[in-house]
């Protein structure tokens, strides 16, 4: 028959239900398998269909059905929490223990597969089961990253994920490795690890905060020390009976002190001090509201902390060094034409200082931040793109956008990732648009960036989504102090290559002009941080020919 010919189909009215969804249909045993949600058990009804009519397979259990298929003669049927195997005589072969698995075969050797979505591809052995997993993050959920020394760590929690327990992923020399409540059963009472934080003074030391069950730490990778509530040293949320700290920021200033920012709780901010000691800062949030949200932390140049608090503005604080005093601004977010914006939701500090918050509008740009304290009036600025058609108007930069995460590369440009509309890379003022990745254009995901960390030795961009981690080989790294590390790549340049040319290593900053061997000037940039990047062509756009070229690198007084 045809059978896109809706004419050659005929409606089974002979079965238990005919309005309900059925289920993966097998023919196994000269018989129809299938199932169905049974309204009245609220189960899966395992049935088999023949000549004769329907018929309930009737083990004696009931099941959520995950999977149903046949494999080498034998049918196989996964549930929530288990995988049935049975022969053609209709007699169970094997059952084993599964955690959701949506499929399982049996392969031309007879051995047993199946998927399992916390552990990998699932082989059973004559002891267990062993498994086999992609070098790659052990889940898609990502909540905040940092990097350093080469070295990633990745927040397994987000606000969409409760009570994950992901735990936390590690990117070190191209493999990927994980600290969760498995691999650390320390780790177990701790669900939800969003936030972390790399110490700038020993790059293997590492904090997690969660939403909920407060501060971990690691030092090369080893979980040492958990603090939540019981400790008496985090305030947990008031009213509840276990006591939950909701971590919402942990960042290192560049003397070694974690600042640490709790959600809806009495004590809002928090310093785990350089030498181990613990201490809490107290604000009047009173103005704020009862059980204040707040959000990001972040330690900047000027020895200041910026806290994020959701629905009203910014509290920036500052602890005198010498004799432990704090001044204190809090501020709503105000842009230069007076509007309002309250909507906070990622922060960063740019190569200049100056502060970039992510707002529900767009971003909002503070200048000259070290005299906040003395400033009359608080003003922040929106970028404004001229729209150069003549009307004289302009479109403020990304007003419509949720800014979910901000990263500063080398050359002071920004990556901004946003709710729904993937990510951006802005020139230093943002009024140029570099790059627009999105799931159309680009390997990229998601459009839902969480995060974003940037590998400045090597200017590689990581972007964290709801559905996984992907990088860019960005063109901006830090500088060096001198260009005893300088280098070319790739050199050689073969005649048939097609690409870009970097030169990396470089002190920042740096004007660079290359030249043939004779000197004749071919190319001339600006380094993007620590780094250039040639396309092999001269001014008129003509690719070179093969040769020796030299480069040259000076600052901009000539030296």
């Amino acid at each position: 028959p045809n059978l896109v010919d809706f004419n050659a189909w005929s409606r089974l009215t002979d079965v238990p239900d005919m309005n309900a969804e059925y289920k993966h249909l097998v023919v196994f045993n000269n018989k129809l398998f299938t199932y169905y949600r049974n309204p009245v058990t609220n189960l899966d009804d395992l049935i088999t269909i023949d000549g004769s009519g329907w018929k309930k397979w009737d083990k004696g259990f009931s099941y959520y059905f995950l999977y149903l298929g046949k494999h080498r003669n034998y049918l196989i049927f996964s549930s929530l929490f288990r995988t049935d195997v049975y022969d053609e005589n209709e007699q169970m072969v094997t059952a084993f223990d599964t955690y959701f698995s949506p499929h399982a075969i049996i392969d031309k050797d007879y051995q047993l597969w199946f998927a399992d979505p916390e552990k990998g591809l699932g082989k059973v052995e004559t002891n267990g089961y062993s498994y086999i997993v992609p070098n790659g993050p052990a889940y898609r959920d990502v909540g905040d990253m940092a990097i350093a020394s080469g070295t990633l760590w990745a927040g397994g929690g987000n606000d969409a994920s409760k009570w994950s327990s992901r735990g936390a992923y590690i990117f070190s020399n191209e493999k990927w490795s994980s600290v969760n409540n498995t691999t650390v059963p320390e780790l177990k009472g701790v669900l939800n690890i969003s936030e972390v934080a790399i110490d700038p003074l020993d790059t293997g030391h590492v904090y997690g905060g969660s939403l909920g069950y407060g501060i971990v730490e690691f030092q090369n990778g080893k979980l040492v020390n958990v603090f939540d509530e019981s400790d008496g040293i985090l305030e947990p949320v008031p009213g509840y009976g276990h006591g939950f700290v909701f971590i919402t920021g942990i960042n290192f200033d560049a003397s070694g002190n974690l600042w640490i920012s709790t959600s809806l709780s009495d004590r809002p901010v928090y310093v785990i001090k350089k030498d181990k000691t613990w201490q809490h800062m107290e604000f009047d949030f009173t103005g704020f509201g009862v059980g204040t949200r707040v959000g990001d932390i972040l330690p900047t140049s000027f020895n200041q902390q910026w806290l994020l608090i959701e629905r009203y503005g910014v509290l920036v604080f500052s602890v005198n060094e010498n004799d432990g005093s704090v001044t204190e601004r809090a501020f709503t977010v105000k842009n230069q034409m007076g509007d309002l914006i309250d909507r906070l939701h990622s922060i960063a500090e740019d190569r200049e200082g100056n502060i970039w918050i992510g707002t529900g509008r767009g971003p909002v740009i503070y200048y000259n931040p070290g005299n906040i304290f003395e400033e009359d009036e608080i003003i922040g600025y929106q970028v404004k793109i001229p729209r150069n058609d003549g009307t004289f108007t302009a479109d403020i930069l990304l007003a419509t956008e949720k800014i979910t995460a901000i990263a500063v590369d080398g050359g002071n440009r920004k990556w901004l990732g946003t709710e729904n509309s993937g990510v951006f890379l802005v020139s230093e003022d943002g009024t140029e648009e570099i790059h627009h990745f999105t799931v159309n254009n680009s390997p990229l995901p998601s459009n839902s960036i969480n995060s974003i960390a940037i590998n400045h030795t090597n200017g590689e961009v990581f972007f964290g989504t709801d559905k996984g981690i992907i990088s860019f080989r960005g063109q901006a790294t830090e500088g060096s102090d001198d260009f005893s590390h300088a280098y070319v790549f790739p050199n050689p340049v073969r005649e048939n290559y097609q690409g870009d040319i970097t030169v990396t290593g470089l002190v920042e900053d740096v004007n660079v002009k290359i030249t043939d061997i004779s000197g004749n000037l071919v190319y001339e940039t600006k380094a993007l941080g620590g780094q250039a990047i040639w396309n092999g062509k001269n001014f008129n756009g003509q690719k070179v020919h093969t040769g020796v070229y030299l480069v040259f690198c000076s600052n901009e007084d000539g030296s």
